[in-house]
């Protein structure tokens, strides 16, 4: 039985965390390796939670931490999801985001097997990643990612296989280097992952971001023309759901943001689980069955404290105001994108008409 408070809410996404251990010891991580791993109830109650609430379209992540950690969790969720979904007549996405060092013949198996897509975090070249992504006793991980990168393509396809892209600062110059090394690979399919909490995204940074953002779209709109696609997920997103037509109009928070911790707290915000007094971002715990806030509202677009609701919650939230103009940025060069790909495929632009296609019936989304 979900909580009575969340029976209200339409839940469109849950990041379920299910364990906070890794093998790595990136210094820009968010979440803390106290060796904690989610129980099977719990995760049982927020997949029930995510598909009982109203809406069809629902996507269900496994994150972590690394969630491949947590196999038997992840295999058993995963089966358990995708069997609701369908007695429920629900529209289900399932997505794993792992840093590829456990990716192998067994559970690539399993994914194909119950759909669920993978996204293997990398920050690009040799060197850029070795930099970012480091083992605990030292070592770079590009490698061992490299090789579940390659795997899964191989075993499930590059629509089903995504790569985010982590967005460091210091490396915002060089997007495309790493963008085109990665593409060099096989991968198609691409989210960036914009960081905050290491280094500062200066005016420079930002600035070096926008041009090479701005090349990155005009490889993508090239690629379409050679039909060699390639696809962008909040692109793929807005394509076929309207995912962010939808977030920029407004919309409740527990739609678009809610993540469930091992111990059962739910919050809105990775970054205000670390913050001073990050008890205050806590909205309810699951394992208690039980909201500590908005137990009795469900979300109006008339109503303004609705509107303001997620800018309140992030109140004393520790922010990097140039990570803030990136992400700006990154959503209207996606708005910008998919009006074009609509008006050319309206027009029946073959290319344009073939990609649009692609991108809703494959529904490849993360």
């Amino acid at each position: 039985m979900p909580l009575a408070g969340l029976q209200t809410k339409d839940i469109g996404k849950i990041k379920l965390l299910l364990t906070t251990r890794c093998q790595l010891a990136c210094p820009y991580c968010f979440v803390p390796d106290t060796g904690r791993d989610m129980p099977w109830a719990l995760a049982q109650r927020g997949i029930d939670c995510l598909l009982r609430s109203p809406g069809q379209d629902k996507l269900l992540c496994f994150f972590g931490g690394e969630p491949l950690l947590h196999w038997s969790l992840l295999e058993f969720a995963a089966g358990y999801a995708r069997r609701q979904a369908r007695l429920m007549g629900k529209r289900l996405t399932l997505s794993a985001i792992t840093n590829g060092l456990l990716v192998n013949a067994r559970t690539l198996e399993v994914l194909a097997g119950t759909g669920t897509r993978l996204g293997i975090s990398m920050a690009g070249a040799p060197e850029a990643h070795d930099r970012a992504r480091y083992f605990k006793g030292g070592g770079g991980s590009y490698w061992h990612a490299r090789r579940g990168l390659e795997a899964a393509l191989k075993r499930l396809g590059p629509e089903k296989v995504g790569v985010s892209l982590c967005l460091l600062p210091e490396t915002a110059s060089q997007l495309m280097e790493n963008y085109r090394h990665l593409s060099s690979l096989g991968a198609r399919y691409f989210n960036f992952e914009v960081i905050v909490g290491g280094s500062v995204w200066n005016p420079a940074r930002v600035k070096a971001f926008l041009g090479e953002a701005r090349l990155f779209a005009l490889d993508l709109l090239a690629r379409v023309r050679s039909r060699d696609f390639v696809y962008f997920n909040p692109l793929n997103w807005e394509l076929a759901r309207g995912r962010l037509t939808r977030s920029r109009r407004g919309c409740c928070p527990f739609w678009a943001d809610l993540s469930v911790y091992p111990d059962g707290d739910m919050l809105f915000s990775h970054s205000a689980r670390n913050a001073p007094e990050s008890r205050r971002y806590v909205v309810g715990n699951l394992k208690d069955r039980r909201l500590r806030a908005y137990q009795n509202c469900s979300y109006s677009a008339a109503d303004p404290s609705c509107r303001a609701c997620l800018a309140n919650y992030l109140k004393g939230c520790a922010s990097d105001p140039g990570a803030g103009l990136v992400h700006r940025a990154l959503e209207g060069l996606t708005l910008t994108l998919a009006e074009l790909v609509g008006r050319k495929a309206a027009a029946q632009d073959p290319d344009f008409s073939a990609y649009l296609k692609a991108v809703q019936s494959e529904e490849a989304l993360f």
